[in-house]
């Protein structure tokens, strides 16, 4: 009588399937340390001299990221903070706590699971701006930056 499988082709379907287990590991390593970032409490007020937006930059993934430059956009065109601005003026009637501007300085490193605040100032705004965050490690198969897009109240 004849064996099911010879112990050649046996030995080919264990290297397969070792090939496969593999090439899973890989995959799934690869994308357990992908880079990931997100932009939480976003938020804007024109309620100011000059309208605001903060937010936070949370670094999701298990590997440090540089973030080099944060970009602001409406209808795809640039839009620059106010870099000279020291924040608004406190008055009696409407105090003011916390409200100077907290601007990327050049590069810096968040570290896994850890979370930035960024509060930027504008001349003016429209009812959605992007921000754009560039980073030094691939965001997707393609790029090095992740845009999102946040809803003023003006």
């Amino acid at each position: 009588m004849h064996d099911f499988l010879s112990s050649n082709e046996m030995s080919n379907i264990i290297s397969v399937l070792a090939l496969l287990v593999a090439l899973y590991s890989v995959w799934y390593t690869r994308r357990f340390n992908r880079p990931r970032i997100v932009i939480e409490d976003a938020d804007s007020d024109g309620a100011f001299d000059h309208p605001l937006i903060e937010f936070k930059i949370l670094n999701i993934s298990n590997t440090p990221i540089v973030i080099r430059s944060i970009i602001f956009s409406i209808d795809g065109r640039t839009i620059f903070p106010i870099n000279d601005y020291e924040g608004p003026e406190e008055s009696v009637y409407d105090p003011v706590l916390d409200a100077e501007p907290l601007m990327l300085e050049g590069e810096t490193t968040m570290l896994p699971n850890s979370e930035d605040e960024y509060r930027y100032y504008f001349k003016d705004i429209g009812n959605e701006v992007t921000i754009t965050v560039e980073t030094n490690r691939m965001l997707s198969i393609f790029s090095k930056s992740k845009s999102f897009v946040l809803r003023t109240d003006e």
